[in-house]
């Protein structure tokens, strides 16, 4: 298995790029931003054919969800050192 990795527009949220993440060249996950400072990294869902996003047909059959698998990484950059083997962070 082969995982690699482009760069395109968010399918629901234009202007906003997002890093896909391929295995065997089929999607299975997605790295975007969330907010100013954080990251949002999720796995990819499926529908077993193509949807049109302007789709106005039946909905049969609707599910819902908890959540989406994904983490949330929040960058807080600050100035730090290491002493020993713990990050000590500066004022």
């Amino acid at each position: 298995m082969v995982v690699s990795f482009r760069i395109t527009e968010h399918a629901y949220k234009p202007g906003v790029e997002v890093v896909e993440v391929l295995l065997d060249g089929k999607v299975v996950g997605a790295i975007y931003p969330e907010g100013e400072n954080k990251v949002k990294i999720v796995s990819a869902h499926f529908s077993e054919k193509d949807i049109p996003k302007d789709f106005d047909g039946e909905v049969i059959r609707e599910e819902e969800v908890d959540i989406v698998p994904a983490i949330h990484i929040l960058f807080k950059p600050r100035r730090y050192t290491v002493i020993g083997r713990k990050i000590v962070y500066l004022e």
